[in-house]
C-alpha cells in the first residue's frame, strides 16, 4: 500500500512538473512574441536606420508618402513634386493651392510621421504615471524613447502634412450634431479629411482625421500593435474600429516585406502583421 501511495505520488509530481514546464516554455515563447523593441534607442537612430533605404524605397517610382503618395529621395530628404521630376508624379496627390499657403520648407521635405502620436504613446501605463511632453519624457524615461523610435510606427510623410495632422486621431465621418462639417480641411485630395467641433463643442471635442480606406489598415495595425505592446490607451469604441479596419484591409505583399525586414533590423515581431501577413508572406517568429 505505501509502495502504491509512493508510486502515485511520484506519477503526480512527474505529471505537473511536465505541466509547469510546458507552461513556462509556452509563457517565454508568448514574451518573445510580444517583445518591445529594444533595439532602436531613440528618433534619431531610427532616422538613421530608415534613411539606409532598407525599409522604406530609397527613391524611384515605389518610393512614396503614405498619405499622399508623392515621390522623394531619401537621400537629400525632398519631396518630387511634377514640376521637379522628370519621371512625372502623377500619383501624387498634395494639392497646389495647399502648397501655395503651406509652410514651404515643410511642404518639400519628407519627414517620418508617427502614425500612433508621441502624445498617445507618453499616456502608455507603462510609464507607471510619468508626465509631461514629448522633450520631457525624452529626457526622464528610456522606454518612452524607445516607443518613439520603433519603425513599425513610421511612415514616410510630406512635413506640412504631418503638421496639419498633429496628434488627431483618426476616426471614422463623425456626427454632423458635433463637428462642423462646413469647415473641413481635405489633404491630399481628401485622402485625409480634417474635421473641426463645432463652436458650441470646442471646450469638449478635439479635431478628428478621416483617412480614406486605402490608409485604414496600416493605420488600425499601427494603433493595434502601440495598444498591445506598449499599452497605450484606447476606447472600447476606437478598438472596435481599428479591429474591423485591420480586418476590411488587410496588407499588401509590399506591407508584409516591410514588417519582415523592421524584425530582422529592430528584433520584435509585429503580432498583427504576423497574422494577417500569413497567405501573404508568412513572417516567422
Amino acid at each position: 500500500m505505501l509502495s502504491c501511495c509512493s508510486f502515485m505520488k511520484k506519477k503526480y509530481f512527474l505529471f505537473f512538473s511536465f505541466f509547469y514546464l510546458l507552461l513556462f516554455v509556452s509563457l517565454n515563447c508568448l514574451s518573445s512574441v510580444w517583445a518591445k523593441n529594444e533595439k532602436i534607442l531613440d528618433f534619431n537612430q531610427s532616422k538613421k536606420e530608415l534613411k539606409k533605404g532598407l525599409i522604406w524605397p530609397f527613391e524611384g517610382e515605389r518610393a512614396k508618402t503614405f498619405y499622399c503618395e508623392c515621390q522623394y529621395n531619401l537621400a537629400n530628404k525632398k519631396i518630387l513634386y511634377s514640376r521637379d521630376n522628370k519621371n512625372k508624379n502623377d500619383s501624387c496627390s498634395y494639392e497646389e493651392n495647399s502648397r501655395k499657403n503651406a509652410d514651404k520648407k515643410r511642404a518639400e521635405r519628407l519627414e517620418w510621421e508617427h502614425l500612433v502620436p508621441a502624445s498617445l504613446l507618453g499616456k502608455s501605463s507603462l510609464l507607471k504615471g510619468l508626465k509631461g511632453g514629448r522633450k520631457k519624457l525624452q529626457k526622464l524615461s528610456p522606454l518612452f524613447n524607445l516607443m518613439e523610435a520603433d519603425l513599425y510606427n513610421l511612415f514616410p510623410a510630406i512635413g506640412e502634412i504631418n503638421k496639419k495632422r498633429s496628434n488627431y486621431d483618426f476616426s471614422e465621418t463623425p456626427s454632423t450634431q458635433e463637428y462642423d462639417f462646413q469647415g473641413t480641411e481635405s489633404l491630399c485630395k481628401g485622402r485625409l479629411v480634417l474635421y473641426s467641433p463645432l463652436p458650441s463643442k470646442k471646450n469638449q471635442l478635439s479635431p478628428l482625421v478621416v483617412p480614406d480606406a486605402s490608409l485604414r489598415g496600416e493605420i488600425a495595425r499601427a494603433y493595434l500593435y502601440a495598444h498591445k505592446i506598449y499599452e497605450i490607451p484606447l476606447t472600447q469604441e476606437q478598438a472596435l474600429m481599428f479591429e474591423r479596419w485591420r480586418k476590411e484591409f488587410p496588407p499588401d505583399q509590399e506591407s508584409c516585406q516591410r514588417a519582415k525586414k523592421i524584425q530582422e533590423i529592430q528584433g520584435n515581431s509585429h503580432p498583427f502583421y504576423l497574422e494577417d501577413c500569413e497567405k501573404i508572406l508568412p513572417i516567422s517568429k
